[in-house]
């Protein structure tokens, strides 16, 4: 698809990498650092009006956020049909950050230091916004990617509430669950948004990412009837506050409260979601929360039981420990060394790197008919006779010039030689096999490494599951005809316990039928379908530990093989450009040497 940008720059679309409920997103041709939204419908008045000023007002907010940098149209000067933003690779919206089981997938070594971290750099994003005069207004998960680094990208700018000069354009959208007290039930139409409305959007994220996802008006409701998040906020019953009892609400069952943080963290969380940030527009801007997570996060130390647990120094016991054990729940995956890649390695960052090591297309060598030469005086000795003599020579050829012919056709031939030896090396060189080789096994460790996080879980809950059927031992199950003597037929063949039990390995024990090993079957299938609600020990953590640290070593062996793979590219890289290189310098004296013989033997022409 063709579509031109506002300076009627042709712009060529790629393939669909997104959609959503205002547009489709695609690549474009030829830019790796843009792609293009492209509406639904095309948009016209105030909503275009609105997204020429944000391509005119930018302001460098691309540092932060997806800001358009220019419209698209079908034609020049036409309708406005969508626009151009910078890409945002290799991030993962919020929620699958702060989301536990999310996170052991998509952030497998971030712990609460890389959560409070995130929540800053949301907080620095929410600043820059906000400094430049403008509103999200729809604060919602779904707009704040988080990369691997931590670094958040603002996206669906196009929705903001923007301001230019004294005129603003509005946001008419938003999200019940981050949407303030006075504004909920609201039509958002005519609505000026302010700076202290996104401040309690901002302080609901903040708290997720603190918090294991947990809503802060999501808690144990003591009155009547039910309590849903919206009516909560609406009502001030931020469920985690020291107040919260007053309200008739308390923290979920599972869950830390505010003493985990600072005192001046736990106060913003008050002043955000109490009656006061309404009355008196003091909610805690994005700036107090920079200043006050660097705080917390600078207060943290190390567990001694896992280095996988963060927590505030002032505590005298790990809350994370305690919490993992009473609910059962791993909320961080152990790591050898934690953090040390998690800051330093970026798997897409370093892909891309990779990608763009490629080997330039063999140019043409010099062409020979090109070459101005003079060619070489014959010899008097070889110099056909002239006049009377030239005229018998004509018919006798009696002359003789001593070989001068023969010699000359022999260099010519030599010339010839050489020439095509050179450009047989020179075609040689189009490609490398070492580079090839090492850049398919580059791609292999890309691929497993971005499923390393699926094969993980997938291995871990398999060892989970092994370790709760391994509980059920075959003596002490009640299966008809499966006593004491046939258990312990089947537990010389290595079968002692339900997860030993396939139907395979147990009808191939002698006496064993068909009948026999179903009723087993059955048996393993029916545990199997408790399983879900199976709570972990700190016995079976300690198991599963194994299965952590084969994927952090696997993890550690892939991130340097593709680090020091970049290297190699590299250097094969730049040592085929040096050899072809030299093989265009011996062209150039070839060719040289080659258009010599020519006009050399054109003189007997």
């Amino acid at each position: 698809m063709r579509l031109y940008d506002h300076k009627n720059k042709p712009i060529l679309l790629g393939e669909e990498v997104g959609r959503g409920g205002e547009g489709l997103v695609y690549t474009i041709q030829g830019d790796t650092t843009n792609v293009a939204k492209i509406y639904h419908k095309p948009i016209a008045g105030e909503k275009a009006e609105k997204l020429t000023a944000m391509v005119v007002n930018s302001l460098d907010l691309t540092r932060f956020t997806a800001w358009p940098s220019a419209t698209l149209h079908d034609k020049p000067g036409s309708i406005i049909k969508g626009f151009i933003m910078p890409r945002v690779s290799g991030h993962r919206e919020v929620h699958e950050l702060y989301g536990p089981a999310h996170r052991k997938v998509q952030f497998p070594h971030a712990d609460w230091s890389f959560l409070i971290h995130a929540a800053r750099n949301v907080a620095a994003a929410f600043q820059a916004i906000h400094d430049c005069g403008h509103t999200i207004g729809d604060v919602n998960q779904s707009g704040i990617l988080i990369s691997q680094q931590a670094v958040c990208r603002l996206i669906d700018t196009d929705s903001f509430q923007i301001r230019l000069g004294d005129k603003f354009y509005s946001c008419e959208v938003g999200t019940p669950h981050f949407t303030p007290p006075e504004l909920q039930g609201k039509s958002f139409q005519g609505i000026l948004r302010k700076e202290n409305h996104d401040n309690f959007g901002l302080a609901v994220i903040i708290f997720q990412l603190l918090f294991m996802g947990r809503h802060p008006f999501a808690g144990r409701y003591s009155g009547s009837g039910d309590m849903p998040i919206e009516k909560a906020i609406q009502e001030y019953r931020f469920a985690f506050s020291t107040r919260a009892s007053t309200k008739q609400m308390a923290p979920p069952p599972n869950a830390l409260d505010l003493s985990v943080c600072t005192s001046s963290v736990a106060q913003l969380f008050e002043r955000a979601f109490g009656e006061e940030g309404v009355r008196k527009e003091n909610r805690p801007k994005a700036q107090d929360w920079v200043h006050q997570l660097d705080v917390l996060r600078n207060k943290l130390c190390s567990c001694k039981q896992s280095s996988a647990h963060k927590y505030h120094r002032s505590l005298s016991l790990c809350p994370w420990c305690s919490l993992e054990n009473s609910s059962g729940t791993v909320y961080f995956l152990p790591y050898t060394n934690p953090g040390s890649t998690q800051i330093k390695f970026n798997l897409e960052d370093i892909w891309f790197k990779i990608q763009t090591i490629k080997i330039p297309s063999l140019g043409r060598l010099r062409d020979v008919s090109s070459i101005r030469v003079t060619p070489t005086p014959l010899p008097d000795y070889a110099k056909p006779p002239t006049g009377f003599l030239g005229f018998f020579n004509f018919f006798f050829d009696f002359h003789d010039d001593r070989g001068e012919y023969d010699r000359r056709k022999s260099m010519l031939r030599q010339a010839e030689q050489q020439w095509q030896i050179i450009e047989m090396q020179y075609q040689a060189l189009k490609s490398d096999p070492g580079f090839d080789s090492v850049y398919r096994s580059l791609q292999s460790s890309y691929n497993e490494y971005k499923n390393l996080p699926n094969q993980y879980q997938i291995e871990r809950k398999s060892a989970l599951l092994k370790i709760y059927l391994e509980r059920y031992f075959i003596e002490n199950a009640e299966i008809s005809n499966i006593g004491k003597k046939r258990a312990l037929v089947l537990a010389s063949y290595g079968i002692e316990t339900a997860a030993d039990v396939s139907y395979n390995r147990v009808v191939s024990v002698p006496g064993f039928g068909p009948a026999l090993t179903q009723k087993l079957v059955e048996w393993r299938n029916t545990l199997e379908t408790r399983f879900q609600q199976y709570r972990q020990s700190p016995r079976d953590l300690a198991f599963l530990h194994r299965v952590d640290q084969k994927y952090t070593r696997r993890q550690s062996e892939l991130e340097s093989k593709l680090v020091g793979g970049k290297a190699q590219l590299v250097y094969s890289r730049n040592n085929l450009l040096k050899k072809r290189e030299q093989v265009c310098k011996e062209a150039e004296n070839a060719a040289k040497s080659l258009a010599q013989a020519r006009a050399d033997m054109k003189v007997y022409t």
